[in-house]
């Protein structure tokens, strides 16, 4: 369960955007032709077992994140980690080129 509520709107035509009615944040993607899963902005999520509640399936937009540093050493961390777990990483949507 959600502890907060959130709003949403039609982001496309083919699309709508769940968000943080406190902060505004994008939480989820829902695309309309994808009935089995939703894409989620891992970063507004707190949760500590998140994985209890969602299976991650691969990684989106890839390409955005590449030059993402966590650390001031230049060395990754969390996101890093995540990018790096073996599932499958398209370069933009989930229908577009592997990255």
């Amino acid at each position: 369960t959600r502890k907060e509520k959130t709003g949403m709107y039609r982001a496309s035509n083919r699309a709508s955007r769940e968000f943080c009615l406190i902060c505004g944040a994008a939480i989820f993607f829902h695309d309309d032709g994808d009935t089995n899963g939703m894409d989620l902005t891992l970063a507004t999520i707190t949760t500590p077992r998140l994985f209890d509640y969602f299976e991650l399936v691969g990684h989106i937009w890839v390409e955005d994140a590449a030059d993402i540093i966590l650390d001031e050493d230049g060395k990754g961390g969390g996101l890093a980690t995540i990018l790096n777990d073996g599932l499958p990483r398209t370069k933009q949507d989930s229908a577009s080129e592997a990255y």
